[in-house]
């Protein structure tokens, strides 16, 4: 004779619990490895928005070098690079001060930035001041 004891079944039980034990924790770490690759793929946007402002501010320190009083006529310095562009403001002159804006511009992130360019005085030597620090990485 055949006799069930009944154990057959929790043994499925069992097994069925366990398998959604492990569905529930592949699915969390599956979204956490998910939200962690978004944010490290924002940050590096970010970070590369940032260097392309900034290259707009060499460029504007590179004009200023040579021509401490150059003025664009209200149009804004440009400039194309790999991934992205920038557009550079030369503001104000405030006595021996410029101040220097500049945008990055990169596929869905914009990032701001300014510095004051200041002309020593009796020099041609000019120095750059950030306004903004620098990002930590």
């Amino acid at each position: 004779m055949n006799h069930k004891t009944g154990e057959e079944g929790h043994i499925v039980l069992l097994l069925i619990m366990l398998m959604s034990l492990l569905m529930l924790l592949g699915g969390y770490f599956l979204d956490h490895t998910l939200k962690e690759y978004l944010i490290a793929s924002n940050h590096e946007k970010n970070v590369q928005t940032y260097y392309i402002a900034e290259a707009g501010i060499e460029l504007a320190f590179g004009v200023l070098s040579k021509d401490f009083y150059f003025n664009p006529g209200g149009e804004t310095l440009e400039g194309q690079l790999e991934e992205g562009h920038f557009q550079v403001s030369l503001g104000i002159i405030e006595g021996n001060k410029r101040l220097i804006t500049s945008t990055g511009f990169t596929e869905g992130a914009e990032e701001n930035i300014s510095a004051w360019v200041i002309q020593e005085e009796g020099a041609k030597r000019i120095e750059v001041r950030w306004i903004r620090p620098l990002p930590d990485h």
